[in-house]
């Protein structure tokens, strides 16, 4: 697996192409299938606050707020998380590195029912601490599109 640094350089380089593919709507699969999916996946629990990890430029925590979940979105690379923070919508967001999450606390940003992770690097980077984050009884998610390593920890309702 790359190293999460090597990840984060990558989408730093090629944030403004991600966040044009996204906004033109460029990958079939996910304007027919795959981002209804997952909406539908994170709003079957019926969670209150969602923490999207990973979130890019907000596609998905500005889709749970307009369903009337309240979301707080993070990722890693600052343009990815200006161009989320320029929609608007709702949610708020927050730029961490990988080495940020690792090293520093997470700020205070609340308790969550529900957590949904990007990939296996912004998992493995501070899966302990963002656990503690989780409002334990908050109903746990059941099984949605995704593979199983991309959750912080088996039924600890991460989609």
């Amino acid at each position: 697996m790359p190293h999460p640094n090597d990840l984060l350089t990558s989408w730093q380089a090629n944030s403004q192409a991600w966040i044009d593919t996204i906004d033109h709507q460029e990958i079939a699969s996910r304007r027919v299938a795959t981002n209804a999916a997952i909406v539908a996946a994170v709003q079957q629990t019926r969670p209150r606050r969602v923490l999207d990890v990973g979130c890019g430029e907000g596609w998905l925590s500005r889709a749970l707020h307009q369903g009337g979940t309240t979301a707080v979105g993070i990722d890693g690379v600052p343009a990815l998380v200006a161009a989320a923070r320029s929609r608007g919508g709702g949610p708020t967001y927050h730029c961490y590195s990988y080495d940020q999450l690792r090293q520093e606390p997470l700020p205070a940003i609340g308790q969550f029912a529900l957590g949904k992770c990007k990939s296996r690097a912004s998992v493995k980077v501070r899966s302990e601490q963002l656990l503690d984050n989780f409002d334990s009884s908050a109903p746990r998610a059941a099984a949605a599109p995704r593979r199983r390593e991309n959750q912080l920890e088996a039924g600890n309702g991460c989609v």
